[in-house]
């Protein structure tokens, strides 16, 4: 009987990690540029994030595979090395605070953790 209810448990907490497939972006203000649009990295963009060989522009890279609209279309690209370049000149204060925000280590407006998962 208990390994029929820990199989259930099981079950049930595997149901809801997977609830939390594909979140949807979460907003952020900024005081330098308004309200922006981050997707939550998953695991898949994680392993796929390396920039190509020898790239000096990680963080660059990293802003441009999390910055994007409402519908999480992104805006830059990060495979651009025009657009990471031109990222790669924005001020590092309002950078670093959009990799904080997009790592889940703040807090949007809302109350809600960034990754779209039940608070702790």
């Amino acid at each position: 009987m208990s390994e029929k209810k820990t199989m259930t448990t099981a079950e049930q907490m595997r149901a809801r990690i997977l609830a939390s497939a594909n979140p949807k972006p979460v907003p952020v203000d900024t005081p330098a540029w308004g309200r922006l649009w981050l997707r939550v990295l998953t695991c898949a963009d994680v392993d796929g994030a390396k920039p190509p060989e020898g790239e000096k522009m990680r963080l660059a890279h990293g802003v441009a595979q999390v910055l994007c609209d409402e519908d999480g279309v992104l805006l830059f690209d990060p495979a651009s090395e025009e657009d990471v370049k031109s990222i790669a000149t924005l001020p590092w204060a309002d950078l670093s605070g959009i990799l904080a925000k997009a790592q889940g280590t703040a807090v949007p407006e809302g109350g809600e953790p960034g990754n779209g998962s039940p608070g702790a």
